[in-house]
């Protein structure tokens, strides 16, 4: 018998370009492979560090148009997958503006 889910937020499987930023001079591009309002699975071209604190922004595409949000988190793991890392990321804060983007962009996809 097949367990369910025991995720806190439900995921939404997205195919989205984002930029993470480690506190270099360059961003980290990603390509986002789902999303929740805990936290973002995507895929990076370089190994990204567990456990360090990592600045997100992406556009979210809403039916009122595209959106940016900022948000910090932290990097739970990241697995070699192919050429590409498979990173996991816990979204661990962000301000109200866009959190009531995510929570639009999520209840439009679920």
């Amino acid at each position: 018998m097949a367990s369910a889910e025991n995720r806190k937020h439900p995921r939404i499987t997205i195919n989205q370009l984002v930029e993470l930023d480690f506190n270099r001079e360059n961003f980290v591009r990603a390509e986002a492979i789902d999303l929740s309002a805990g936290g973002l699975l995507c895929r990076t071209d370089e190994y990204c560090e567990p456990y360090v604190v990592v600045f997100i922004m992406m556009t979210l595409k809403l039916k009122k148009g595209e959106r940016i949000i900022k948000c910090e988190g932290v990097v739970l793991r990241c697995d070699k997958k192919g050429d590409l890392w498979e990173t996991a990321i816990n979204i661990t804060s962000m301000d109200t503006s866009s959190e009531k983007i995510l929570k639009s962009f999520l209840a439009e996809h679920d």
